[in-house]
């Protein structure tokens, strides 16, 4: 049975051969407190839940003792080149390459040194009754999906072959933490960017591949799509409250107007003509302006003072006369 993968279990010397290759490009990775941090992976991806990094010195893989794990994470140095070109080299080829972007939370409701905390959307406590958010960081993944896992069973409709079956594992290629001042677009952005160039770096993105950046609908199609590469495609699901306007059409049936579209007059219809003017007739009087509109009191008003308004001054009140 094929690795989920795509590591295959036939060939269990080449599978570590592999394995072996990767885990020397991740120690390189590392530079200060390099055997450290790199037993510290190993605690982490070979371990259960963790609760706190004190637990992590339990671990079998993890040799060192509680003391050298703080000063390593405390000194430790890491380089992010490096590692975001090796995660690259480890995304799987097909004819299409899938490329999922989106945010998790990571809680910290109860730290009290962490910088840069924002309240964080928590899913699972929007349907409680209490807050939907929980103190934290926002750190939004680039992750491959679509990867096969074997061929299906056969169907006519593939002509007796096994269609290809497609799991829901994902595989890293890049991560970032969206501070509270940062806006969630322009992270996206220099993303896409970044990982992309990655790609085609590592051969892995070629010229006949599509890559295509899947998102979700709280990232803005507009900008992502003037900010995107040229070798990038993006699909974002739209909100269901978002208006499209289209380019309005010219109406086929306006008449165009002109001398050639007015119908000759028939004489029952055509106005009687009046007797000719005198030159000597002076022009009949302009009539007389409308009086203009005013806002005070209309015709059969009185004003009388109010004495509520005594201490403000005289404050005119309308009051119809009989």
């Amino acid at each position: 049975m094929p690795h989920p993968l795509g590591v295959p279990s036939s060939a269990p010397d080449q599978a570590l051969r592999a394995l072996a290759e990767f885990r020397t490009a991740v120690y390189r990775c590392f530079g200060r407190w390099a055997d450290t941090l790199f037993e510290l992976v190993d605690a982490l991806a070979g371990g259960g839940r963790v609760g706190s990094v004190a637990e992590l010195t339990f671990e079998p893989v993890l040799r060192r003792g509680h003391g050298s794990v703080y000063q390593a994470l405390e000194h430790g140095q890491v380089h992010p080149a490096a590692a975001g070109t090796l995660l690259a080299g480890q995304v799987r080829p097909g004819r299409v390459l899938l490329l999922g972007v989106d945010s998790s939370k990571f809680p910290r409701p109860d730290t009290r040194y962490v910088p840069d905390i924002g309240m964080q959307y928590a899913a699972e406590r929007d349907h409680t009754g209490g807050s939907p958010a929980v103190p934290g960081w926002s750190m939004q993944w680039a992750c491959q999906v679509g990867l096969d896992t074997g061929p299906g069973a056969a169907s006519p409709a593939t002509g007796g072959a096994g269609r290809v079956r497609r799991g829901s594992w994902g595989l890293p290629v890049d991560v970032r933490r969206i501070g509270t001042a940062d806006n969630a677009n322009e992270v996206t952005a220099a993303q896409i960017t970044d990982v992309t160039t990655r790609l085609h770096a590592a051969g892995t993105a070629t010229a006949g591949v599509p890559l295509v950046f899947l998102l979700d609908a709280r990232y803005c199609p507009i900008y992502l799509t003037q900010h995107r590469p040229d070798s990038a495609q993006l699909l974002v699901r739209l909100r269901s409250d978002r208006v499209f306007f289209a380019r309005p059409q010219q109406n086929s049936r306006a008449r165009p107007a002109g001398p050639a579209n007015t119908a000759p007059a028939s004489p029952s219809t055509s106005p009687t003509p009046g007797p000719p003017p005198t030159p000597n007739t002076p022009p009949p009087p302009a009539p007389a302006p409308a009086p203009a509109a005013r806002c005070g009191p209309g015709p059969g008003t009185t004003t009388t003072p109010n004495p509520a308004n005594a201490a403000n001054g005289p404050a005119p009140t309308s009051s119809r006369a009989p």
